[in-house]
């Protein structure tokens, strides 16, 4: 794909050359894309949000990726046991594997998506039974009331299921909206009988990595998937800046290590998504086969880190023509193949 770094629609969309020749490739690549999706990706493309923006190009970027390289796609395919639909199930011979995206962007884009979601659940605290996570697809018009959001996610989300995904749409004075919305639904919280309060529940947990934890919420949407999963992330400036910082999510944070007076050393701490493991001593990630890190405003391919731990391991023949790494977690030094 044309090198893309123009970031946002509204650049994308300019009049100079540039531009002119990475909106043309870009649209060229969507069109690939098989009706209904193309015209929604189409729209997320247009936001003036960063989020369905920037997360509309890499789903186009894989989608071409994989294409190229002649696998089956499936867009978002139903699965059995859950409501949730992966962004990508591909297929190849006897090859098949789950793909999900995901796009970490930086602090000033993380701002602008929550001006408006701040406003939102000030207003649907205490309104729902079901602690629900929103994610705006295409802009919210800031005249559109919460309470139809509200009444929008009442009415759509189950009474019985647990954890629920679902897309809430629709129109509002002639601008389309579209919000990805979480639904957890939780028991009343029972007084304790020692302390006059309630018991509390944690919802979420910051493991100190913004990439880390990007990966981390992608592998808990779909329990044990029965084919290899691979999420894909775009990690932007400034969570990013070379093959080292992927490591680092990957199989844990640096410490440096003295032996003697002048010998100096590198070990990690075991908080890596590949390396985080259980009370029991197993693997929290070991259902995750791989991580693939892309970069879609580049002209750099995409590269594969593969879990040492991962049930449904990759081959590494099947993502032919990228750099892979796999690592030895003895000597913490990683190998590059490149097939």
């Amino acid at each position: 794909m044309t090198k893309l770094n123009i970031h946002g629609w509204e650049n994308l969309s300019g009049d100079n050359p540039e531009a002119a020749s990475a909106r043309n490739e870009l649209m060229k690549q969507l069109a690939y894309v098989p009706e209904p999706c193309r015209s929604a990706w189409e729209k997320r493309l247009k936001s003036k949000l960063d989020h369905p923006h920037f997360s509309v190009r890499l789903e186009v970027y894989l989608h071409q990726f994989f294409r190229e390289r002649g696998w089956k796609i499936e867009i978002e395919p139903g699965l059995s046991g859950t409501s949730n639909q992966p962004d990508f199930v591909v297929h190849k011979g006897h090859n098949g594997m789950m793909v999900e995206a995901k796009t970490v962007l930086g602090a000033e884009s993380e701002r602008q998506q929550d001006s408006r979601l701040l406003q939102l659940m000030d207003d649907l605290s205490g309104k729902l039974n079901r602690t629900v996570l929103i994610h705006p697809m295409l802009d919210l018009p800031s005249s559109l009331p919460n309470r139809r959001i509200a009444a929008d996610i009442e009415s759509t989300a189950s009474e019985t299921e647990l954890l629920q995904e679902f897309v809430v749409e629709g129109e509002h004075q002639g601008q389309p909206y579209s919000l990805a919305v979480t639904a957890i639904l939780e028991d009343k919280p029972t007084p304790t009988a020692d302390v006059g309060a309630t018991v509390g529940q944690a919802v979420n947990v910051d493991i100190g990595h913004p990439v880390r934890k990007a990966i981390q919420d992608k592998a808990s949407k779909y329990g044990e998937p029965h084919i290899p999963f691979v999420i894909a992330i775009w990690p932007q400036f400034p969570y990013h800046f070379s093959s080292k910082d992927d490591l680092v999510a990957l199989y844990g944070d640096e410490t440096w290590v003295v032996y003697g007076f002048e010998n100096v050393g590198v070990s990690y701490k075991p908080n890596g998504v590949f390396t985080l493991k259980r009370q029991d001593d197993s693997y929290r990630s070991s259902h995750v086969s791989a991580v693939l890190f892309c970069r879609p405003d580049t002209a750099n391919p995409p590269k594969l880190y593969h879990n040492p731990f991962a049930k449904r391991p990759v081959d590494m023949d099947v993502f032919e023509g990228i750099q892979q790494c796999t690592i030895d977690l003895a000597t913490r030094r990683e190998r590059w193949s490149y097939q």
